[in-house]
């Protein structure tokens, strides 16, 4: 997050210390990891002078800027802006507000506007995937070979997906057919390789950890170069959350 100060210092005031907080309710300090930045990293404030500076209340977490004791307006220029990057790593989801105090130590008043206030939105990560697989080293034209395929999370989040289905598209040599079947959980077969994905139509919802390994049968009806594309689609958002390739080579049967 980018905050920038700007404003007149008057000459009286250029020797003033000055500090500055962020007040945020909802977070607790365990809640919160700060990056070093230059100036150094932003610290959490317990003492009640300061957090009565801030105006904050019993629950709010309190943020502080810069040296204990503060330091002198007048080693920056505000009448151009001074621009501070705060990098921070929220643990907890949710939309907080935060409320900017920049704070004259010695004249015992804040200097900015008492409203300046900014909102941050943390979503709950989902998780990401991986697709595997195993592909014979020779393939024969004719012949049918078992391919597994397996999903399986790549990074555990704290969400899946609602409705999700793996599209597959393949290509084939001019002239040349590829099946790839797979039999579904009433037993069913399907040529994935003409339907064009696999699963309910409509989807299916994923857990964070969720895992599966389906066993396809694939034939190829002619020599030359194949390849499938398996894509696990998020349908709400008709999103492509991965997508694997497959190169395959066919030598004459």
């Amino acid at each position: 997050m980018a905050v920038t100060a700007e404003g007149t210092v008057a000459d009286s005031d250029k020797e003033h210390k000055v500090r500055f907080y962020g007040v945020i309710q909802g977070l607790s300090a365990n809640d919160i990891e700060f990056a070093p930045i230059p100036g150094g990293k932003p610290e959490v404030v317990t003492d009640e002078t300061e957090r009565g500076y801030a105006g904050a209340g019993d629950e709010d977490l309190v943020l502080a800027w810069g040296p204990e004791g503060g330091f002198q307006l007048n080693e920056h220029d505000y009448s151009k802006g001074v621009t501070t990057v705060f990098k921070a790593k929220i643990k907890k989801a949710g939309t907080y507000t935060v409320r900017f105090v920049f704070y004259d130590l010695t004249a015992n008043k804040q200097i900015n506007g008492a409203d300046e206030k900014a909102k941050i939105t943390v979503n709950q990560p989902h998780s990401t995937y991986k697709f595997s697989y195993e592909v014979p080293e020779e393939i024969k034209a004719g012949e049918e070979y078992e391919v597994p395929v397996t999903i399986e999370p790549e990074t555990v989040g704290d969400l899946g997906y609602n409705r999700v289905r793996f599209d597959v598209t393949v290509t084939t040599p001019e002239g040349a057919n590829l099946q790839l079947l797979a039999k579904d959980t009433n037993g069913v077969m399907h040529d994935v390789a003409q339907i064009g994905y696999w699963g309910p139509k409509e989807g299916f919802p994923i857990d964070a950890e969720y895992s599966a390994t389906t066993v396809f049968k694939a034939s190829f009806s002619g020599p030359g170069k194949y390849s499938i594309t398996f894509s696990l689609v998020d349908l709400d958002t008709e999103e492509a959350l991965i997508t694997e390739t497959v190169e395959i080579t066919v030598e004459t049967g």
